[in-house]
């Protein structure tokens, strides 16, 4: 249930509003793609999310980590409109021309986690990871590289077959290396998950 002396209080950003009466077409939720602006994420995220502010781009540890493709779950919430859910990816050019992925960025509003309000009968994480896969070029998933805090670890990391390797045939060593020494045990090439698809999972980084 959303607390609503919380509710009432939050700064409803007005290019949300412009998105849900352009380009929804009337629905009472929206993927929107973003492309590379991070800091109309990072913008529209603060504004309807205070009590979690972005901190991705101020974060050391992402100084390695690009994501440059965003996309964004916009729903109405009574007459606001509201961002609570993004995530994102980046795809480079990695051993003998072959492409690999970073996968990342993904936040959820915390009255969304966990799947207590559904969309459409859908997590907000789904439908926002969802759009993300479908954008991808890179769809062989040993090919995608993401790194967890340790909230999203917690969340996740008994949940997956973990696949961690110190060098690939597509993914450059240094990324790999990277990966290691700034996550720890929290990174995983994505591979299969032990049970439910590893699109309903919580990513952050």
């Amino acid at each position: 249930m959303i607390n609503l002396d919380w509710f009432n209080a939050l700064k409803f950003h007005p290019e949300l509003n412009r998105i849900m009466d352009k380009e929804a077409q009337g629905k009472t939720f929206f993927i929107k793609d973003f492309g590379n602006d991070e800091d109309k994420v990072k913008v529209l995220w603060n504004a309807s999310n205070p009590r979690d502010k972005y901190t991705r781009d101020s974060n050391p540890r992402t100084t390695k980590y690009p994501i440059d493709r965003w996309f964004g779950l916009v729903t109405k919430e009574g007459d606001k409109d509201r961002l609570v859910a993004i995530s994102g990816f980046a795809e480079r050019d990695g051993k003998e021309g072959k492409q690999f992925a970073y996968l990342g960025g993904t936040k959820v509003s915390e009255e969304y986690k966990g799947g207590t309000i559904r969309i459409n009968g859908a997590k907000a994480s789904k439908l926002v990871l969802g759009a993300r896969t479908g954008a991808m070029t890179v769809d062989k998933p040993h090919n995608q590289i993401a790194g967890y805090s340790a909230e999203g670890w917690s969340r996740m990391g008994s949940k997956r077959n973990n696949i961690k390797v110190d060098t690939h045939d597509v993914i450059p060593d240094d990324v790999i290396r990277f990966f290691k020494e700034t996550y720890g045990k929290r990174w995983t090439l994505m591979g299969p998950k032990i049970n439910k698809s590893w699109m309903e999972e919580l990513r952050l980084v």
